[in-house]
């Protein structure tokens, strides 16, 4: 992988995931389980996505 395809991911991250972990305290406040259910499928697949390139890239 080319350093600017782990620019993107770097970057998806650090905007994405403060944003995703604001919409799951917002769901847990107005007590939207389905929600809230999204955003942590949303949270869990950006934390596991450097661990994914990682693979991708050693495999290749």
């Amino acid at each position: 992988m080319s350093l600017l395809d782990y620019f993107v991911v770097i970057t998806l991250l650090l905007t994405v995931f403060p944003l995703a972990i604001t919409q799951m305290k917002s769901a847990i406040a107005q007590e939207d389980i389905k929600s809230f259910s999204v955003w942590v499928f949303i949270t869990c697949f950006l934390a596991g996505l450097p661990f994914m390139v990682m693979t991708v890239a050693t495999a290749t």
